[in-house]
């Protein structure tokens, strides 16, 4: 739903007031509060996912890994890194 209304958006749109909970907001805004808050739900299914796995595997790339990514890049300023990961 969300997406199908940024379609339907036209450029004159972007400056119109709405009200979400009783407090005016431009569509711009509104968008930017929208995006701003799926992270925050992200980390609630993460939360959740991290208490009910026995077995919780990292979403993120290991510090060791990215440590070794970091020096790579840095050695090699004009190349960019490609990733292959294993699952």
């Amino acid at each position: 739903m969300f997406l199908d209304t940024l379609k339907s958006l036209k450029e004159q749109d972007l400056e119109k007031i709405i009200y979400i909970r009783n407090q005016g907001h431009t569509v711009i805004e509104a968008i930017n509060r929208q995006l701003a808050h799926y992270p925050y739900h992200i980390g609630q299914i993460v939360l959740i996912g991290k208490m009910c796995a026995p077995n919780w595997v990292s979403l993120s790339i290991q510090k060791a890994i990215q440590n070794r990514l970091m020096t790579i890049s840095s050695q090699n300023p004009n190349r960019g890194l490609i990733l292959q990961m294993n699952f």
